[in-house]
């Protein structure tokens, strides 16, 4: 007589293995996610990155065209892009109307970058790019506070947290915070 084989145990084995699987796939998937914040007084939204530099050899300079000039350090830029909304406030002149929000955030760091923290204040802005109608000083917001915190550095990116308050010249607020990834190309 043919003894009959229990599958119960083995079944049991494989689903195991698959709810473990997948359990490390989403606790992977959120320690490594980039998502970073944009948030005035009216909205917080997750923004989009649309490009980075890592510029070496070149710091701030907020009296330039390009914001940039040759120096000792290494300036970190990221486009980033969100949609606006329409809403009634003053602080909807300046943000929104159904539009595609773009802002570039500059941070100055040392010329060779380390894990580490980063201080904002005195080494950092964000610019709002286009709004035509708006004056250049209420596009840019210097940073009131914040810090950037490199996790890692690779032969190609720089991943890391941040969290910036920025302010413009007339006191409305914006604030960045999340995190980031900066590919290192020369």
């Amino acid at each position: 007589m043919k003894k009959k084989f229990d599958r119960t145990p083995f079944r049991l084995a494989v689903c195991s293995l698959i709810g473990i699987a997948v359990l490390c796939a989403l606790s992977c998937t959120s320690r490594y996610r980039l998502d970073l914040f944009m948030q005035t007084e009216e909205w917080r939204r997750k923004v989009k990155v649309e490009g980075t530099q890592y510029i070496r050899d070149a710091v701030l300079e907020l009296r330039t065209e390009t914001k940039l000039e040759t120096g000792i350090g290494t300036v970190m830029m990221m486009l980033v892009s969100t949609r606006g909304e329409r809403a009634d406030s003053n602080v909807a002149m300046l943000f929104g109307f159904d539009e595609n929000l773009q802002c570039r955030l500059f941070v100055q760091l040392p010329p060779e970058p380390a894990p580490g923290q980063y201080g904002l204040l005195d080494s950092s802005f964000a610019q709002l790019l286009g709004r035509f109608d708006q004056p250049t000083e209420d596009k840019l917001f210097l940073a009131d506070s914040g810090l950037m915190v490199i996790d890692s550095l690779t032969a190609k990116n720089l991943f890391g947290k941040f969290s910036g308050y920025y302010s413009n010249s007339s006191g409305v607020p914006l604030i960045f915070d999340g995190r980031i990834r900066i590919k290192r190309t020369e």
